[in-house]
């Protein structure tokens, strides 16, 4: 797999674990939060449980908590305690 292609299939992956687990972006969306997901881009490109993740995605219920193995895992879980 090419890196663009990674990359795109990882960031599909990052906005299908977003949608999952009703992590709001728009919350308070600040500089800091600008970076913040800038940062999770990157962790979640250079993620390798590609498929794990999917799987997770594909199984796990609609507003479910974020699993241990996310990179963005934190991140997800604060912008679920401010939506």
């Amino acid at each position: 797999m090419g890196i663009w292609q990674r990359f795109s299939t990882n960031l599909d992956l990052m906005g299908r674990m977003f949608n999952k687990t009703d992590a709001v972006i728009g919350v308070a969306f600040s500089g800091d939060m600008e970076m913040s997901m800038r940062q999770a881009v990157f962790r979640c490109a250079g993620c390798k449980s590609i498929e794990d993740c999917r799987h997770w995605l594909d199984t796990a219920a609609e507003h479910s908590a974020p699993p241990s193995f996310c990179a963005n895992a934190a991140l997800i879980e604060r912008l679920r305690e401010a939506a």
